[in-house]
């Protein structure tokens, strides 16, 4: 993170959850994503229904963010930009493992995390 000057890393990909904090996700329709920060806080975004289970899978999530069900009244991208903003990241760098934030062959076909946390820092053409 230092040498590519990162703020965060936001990890949605199933092999680096796995890799690098031990969360075992298999990808559907709801997003999860966790993000490393440069402190070093490492936070869970995700299904409720996920909730219980990672403190039995690792003690490397430090913050649990969850939504309720999906789509929900509001859409979980939605609240994972409000989450990025609440853990001080809204304008930062933050590095990222798959372009469109989270994907899924089992059914997410949402929006990108990008429309709801570069839409209000840059002017969209």
């Amino acid at each position: 993170m230092e040498k590519q000057r990162l703020d965060a890393v936001y990890m949605s990909g199933s092999t680096n959850l796995k890799y690098f904090v031990r969360l075992y996700y298999l990808p559907t329709e709801r997003p999860a994503a966790v993000v490393v920060t440069r402190k070093r806080d490492t936070v869970f975004l995700g299904p409720l229904i996920e909730k219980e289970h990672i403190p039995y899978q690792t003690k490397l999530i430090s913050k649990i963010f969850t939504y309720q069900d999906y789509p929900g009244e509001i859409h979980p991208m939605k609240l994972f930009a409000r989450w990025l903003e609440e853990l001080g990241l809204s304008g930062k760098r933050i590095g990222v493992d798959n372009p469109s934030f989270y994907s899924s062959s089992w059914g997410y076909r949402g929006p990108p995390l990008s429309d709801f946390i570069f839409s209000h820092q840059r002017p969209r053409p």
